[in-house]
This record gives structure tokens, sequence and C-alpha cells, in this order.
């Protein structure tokens, strides 16, 4: 038996090894949790490093910008990375604290694109600021006085792995710009017809007053 122990869990003692029933048993049962204890912390930490995660890019600001013949709250986000993210999904929820109740509110936003195909350069998201919309006619300064923030959560399916993925982001109100616009993201096209985009232009914008 102990010969067997030594055998499975590759232990060579050479000159030196256990001369007892008893020391082998110890030995015997180390060997076993040690061989077990390293199976346990690869398979934890394959499990952690190996999982697939969508690494999105967001905009440094969210913007009030003039929208159709209103205006709208937008930000913009692009894959950082080459694999394929497809059925893309996008939640947008703003929390701000009322001051007539003096508690934390939220409030889903309604967009005017929620989910798309697949996420092919970059996406700009825009929630119409309607009579609908919980900020209309509210301004930044309002919005920083009930401390409002906007929570994103984007969820999407890994082409590589065919794993849905997520990807977290929030806007303080001392991050929203009104009266800008993004300026639009140049395209460059190689010899063999792929196009490629400029990540660092994602959080470009001018002012429209």
């Amino acid at each position: 038996f102990f010969f067997s122990a030594q055998t499975l869990t590759t232990v060579g003692y050479g000159h030196v090894y256990p001369n007892s029933t008893n020391v082998s048993t110890v030995a015997a049962i180390e060997s076993m949790f040690g061989l077990l204890g390293f199976a346990l912390a690869t398979g934890v930490l394959y499990g952690r490093f190996s999982r697939p995660k969508a690494v999105l890019l967001y905009s440094k600001n969210t913007l009030i910008s003039p929208y159709e013949n209103i205006t709208g709250l937008m930000f913009r986000v692009a894959n950082t990375k080459q694999n394929e993210l497809i059925e893309i999904e996008a939640s947008v929820v703003l929390s701000y604290s009322d001051p007539e109740t003096n508690k934390r509110q939220f409030e889903r936003l309604t967009l005017e694109i929620s989910k798309i195909n697949f996420l092919p350069l970059s996406w700009t998201i825009v929630h119409p600021i309607d009579e609908k919309s919980p900020i209309y006619n509210v301004g930044k300064e309002e919005l920083v006085k009930r401390d409002a923030e906007l929570i994103i959560l984007i969820k999407a399916i890994n082409d590589t792995y065919s794993q849905t993925v997520y990807s977290r982001m929030s806007y303080k109100a001392q991050e929203f710009e009104e009266n800008a616009k993004f300026v639009p993201i140049k395209q460059e096209v190689s010899s063999k017809g792929s196009v490629s985009i400029n990540l660092t232009d994602i959080h470009a914008f001018i002012k429209t007053l």
C-alpha cells in the first residue's frame, strides 16, 4: 500500500525514507492531500483566469447633445479586443437622491437602441430626453445636487467561447457635459479591406455653443 501511494504521488525518497508503519501512514496521507491540494489550486486558478470577459472601452464623459428635435443623453463604447461580441444588450439606470423623500431612487432609462446583433467598431448609446425621461428639463447643476449617477450594464456573447460576458460602468453627474457632441471617429481601411479605428478618438467631443 505504501509503495503504491508513493508511486501514485511520484514521491522519491532516495536514501531517506519512512522506516515504520506510523511514519509511512503519515507520509502517505500527506502526499495524497498534497496532490489533491495542487489539483484544486490548479482548477481554481484556471477557472479564474481563463474565464472570458468583455473588455470594453467607454467614453470618458456622458454628453447631453442635440438629438433629432430634442436632446439626448449619450455615451460611446468600443470593443478593445479582436474577439467578436454578438447579441449585445445595454441596460442603463439613473440613480439619484430624491430631495423630497431624501431617498435613493432608481429609474431605468429608455434607449434609442438597446440591442444590436454584433459590435463592429463602436456604438453610441442614446437616451432620448423627452417628456417621459426622468431628467427632462433637469440641468447638470441639479443632477449634481441630487448626486445623480448613470449605471450601465452591457451583456454580450463571446463568439470565441460561446459564453455570456458582462461589462459594467458608471458616470457621476460631474462627468456629464452639456451642449456637446461627439466628434465622428475616423475609420482607416487597410490594403486588405479591413477597417480599423483609433480608440483614443472615442473620447473626443466639441461644444455646440
